[in-house]
């Protein structure tokens, strides 16, 4: 009979460290989630600010170029006046 209490024992005691490790891995596996949810945030924050600076870009260069065409413009104006 005592046997098979230190076998039960035993085989508790394998099954609680089981139990313990599952239970680190599954709270390591939450801090490796939180942690990339955050860089996944954070990433989407950086695309956020690349596109707007992209459209900014664009603004501009459409800005620019208007102001080619009025100063081609002008300087056809200016040719048929001279």
């Amino acid at each position: 009979m005592e046997h098979f209490e230190k076998e039960i024992d035993e085989k508790t005691r394998k099954r609680n460290k089981i139990i313990q490790e599952l239970n680190e891995l599954r709270k390591n596996n939450e801090t490796l989630f939180a942690q990339m949810s955050e860089k996944e945030s954070q990433r989407n924050k950086e695309l956020d600010e690349i596109n707007k600076l992209e459209t900014q870009i664009q603004n501009e260069i459409l800005t620019i170029n208007k102001k080619k065409e009025e100063n081609n413009n002008l300087e056809q104006k200016i040719q048929v006046l001279f």
